[in-house]
C-alpha cells in the first residue's frame, strides 16, 4: 500500500491549477514559512513533492482558507489517482462540477456545498475522510468516542472526523486535541493533512480517551484585589467524555473541603473576593465515573494602588504658636516613608527636617514677613517604591 500511495505524486500535478504557481524548483523559496512554524516541515514536504504550490515564488500564504471546489477537485484527482494511477479529469462548467460529479459518482460525497465559500475544517475533514479507501486510513490510535472535546458523536461530521484521527492523519489544534470543527481550513492544514495521506510515515500516533483522565492544566493562584473577582480554571485530557465538573473550598488550609453548589464547570468564578485564606480545588469525573482531582489553588491579596486619605490643611496660627500638618495614606505596600518639604515666594522647595507623617513646627515671625506665604507638602513612599505627593497647605497669619 505504502509503494502505491507514494506513486500518487503526480496527482498534483495535474490538480494544482487550484494554486497559482507551479513548483519549478524543489527548494522551498516562501519567506512566509519559518523553520518555527508548526506547519513548515509539512508545507516543505509537500511543496517540494509537488503535492503543493506557492502564491508566488516567495509566498505560499499559509493562513489563506481554502473553497469547497478547491477541496472536492483536490479529493477527486487524489482518488482517482490511487484508483487507476492515473488523473485524467479536467475541468468543466463551472470549473469544479467535473470534480463535484466524480466524488458523488465514487462515494466520497453525498451532498452538495457552497462551492465558492471557504470550507470549515468538519466540511473538509468529512470530504477526505472518503478521498482514499478505508484500507489506506487504517486506524492506527486509539481514540474513544466522544474523546474530542469539541466534537461530540451527535456531530454531523462526527464519523469523517474520528476516522481522520484515528488513521493518524488528524490530531487536532491544541495540547486537548480539540478540532475547531467550524473554523475555517488553512493552507498550511491542508499541506499537513495531504502529506499525511500521502506518507504513511508522516502520520501522527496518539491516544484518547483511554484510562483515566489526565490533568493538562492545574488552576493557578488567583492575585486579586479586595473585593474584585476571582477566577480558576482546569483542563483535562483523556477518559471518557463528557466530564462533570466539581469545585470545592476549604477555609482550614486542605483539612476539610465543601462542595461548591454553583462550581459544576471547567471554570470557577468568584463575584468578589473578601476572604483571602480559602483554597479551592476542582474533581473531575469522566462518562465512565474514573476521577482526577486537581492541585488546590490560593488566592493572594493585591495590594491596592497607594493613595492619600488625609490631606494636609491650611493652618492661620500667631507667632510663637504650635502647628502641624498630618498626611494619611493608604494602599500601596507598608511600610511608608516620608519626606516633607518646604518653600516661601522666590525660593525653591528644600526638605523639612520631619520623616513622619506629621509635619510640627512653631510659628515665628519671620513665617509672616516678607518673603512670606510659607507652605508644605509631604511625599509618601511606599515600599514598593511608588510614591504620591500630597496637596500643598499654606500657614497664614491669624
Amino acid at each position: 500500500m505504502k509503494k502505491r500511495i507514494l506513486s500518487m505524486l503526480l496527482l498534483l500535478a495535474m490538480c494544482l491549477s487550484i494554486f497559482s504557481v507551479t513548483a519549478a524548483a524543489v527548494e522551498m523559496t516562501f519567506t512566509d514559512v519559518k523553520k518555527t512554524d508548526w506547519f513548515y516541515s509539512n508545507v516543505k514536504t509537500a511543496f517540494e513533492d509537488g503535492l503543493i504550490n506557492g502564491k508566488s515564488t516567495t509566498k505560499f500564504d499559509p493562513d489563506a482558507s481554502l473553497t469547497y471546489a478547491e477541496a472536492v477537485k483536490l479529493a477527486a484527482c487524489m482518488h482517482q489517482r490511487y484508483m487507476t494511477g492515473s488523473v485524467t479529469l479536467t475541468n468543466g462548467n463551472p470549473w469544479y462540477q467535473s470534480y463535484v460529479d466524480y466524488c458523488k459518482l465514487n462515494g466520497i460525497i453525498s451532498k452538495n456545498y457552497n462551492w465558492t465559500t471557504s470550507a470549515t475544517r468538519a466540511g473538509y475533514m468529512e470530504i477526505f475522510a472518503h478521498a482514499l479507501p478505508d484500507s489506506a486510513l487504517a486506524a492506527i490510535n486509539s481514540v474513544a468516542d466522544g474523546s474530542i472535546p469539541d466534537v461530540p458523536m451527535t456531530h454531523p461530521q462526527a464519523a469523517g472526523i474520528y476516522k481522520l484521527y484515528r488513521a493518524g492523519i488528524l490530531q487536532g489544534s491544541d495540547a486537548q486535541h480539540n478540532c475547531r470543527p467550524s473554523s475555517g481550513i488553512k493552507r498550511s492544514e491542508v499541506a499537513a493533512i495531504l502529506t499525511r495521506m500521502m506518507y504513511p510515515d508522516a502520520r501522527v500516533s496518539f491516544t484518547l480517551g483511554a484510562g483515566t483522565p489526565a490533568i493538562t492544566a492545574q488552576p493557578a493562584d488567583a492575585t486579586v484585589a479586595y473585593g474584585d473577582p476571582a477566577y480558576f480554571s482546569v483542563a483535562v485530557t483523556g477518559g471518557k467524555m463528557p466530564y462533570s465538573y466539581q469545585w470545592y473550598s476549604s477555609s482550614d488550609n486542605g483539612n476539610a473541603w465543601w462542595k461548591i453548589t454553583n462550581g459544576t464547570a471547567d471554570k470557577l468564578t468568584l463575584p468578589s473576593v473578601t476572604d483571602f485564606t480559602v483554597l479551592y480545588c476542582c474533581e473531575i469525573t469522566d462518562a465512565d465515573g474514573k476521577t482526577v482531582t486537581f492541585a488546590a489553588a490560593r488566592l493572594i491579596k493585591k495590594d491596592a494602588a497607594l493613595s492619600i486619605k488625609t490631606q494636609p490643611q491650611d493652618v492661620a496660627a500667631a507667632v510663637g504658636d504650635p502647628v502641624n500638618y498630618l498626611v494619611e495614606a493608604e494602599g500601596g505596600k507598608a511600610p511608608y516613608t516620608y519626606q516633607w518639604y518646604y518653600k516661601y515666594d522666590g525660593a525653591d522647595w528644600a526638605p523639612a527636617s520631619s520623616s513622619t507623617n506629621t509635619l510640627f513646627l512653631t510659628a515665628g515671625a519671620g513665617h509672616f514677613t516678607a518673603p512670606a506665604n510659607f507652605r508644605y507638602f509631604c511625599r509618601i513612599t511606599d515600599a514598593n517604591g511608588s510614591f504620591l505627593d500630597s496637596n500643598v497647605a499654606y500657614l497664614t497669619k491669624a
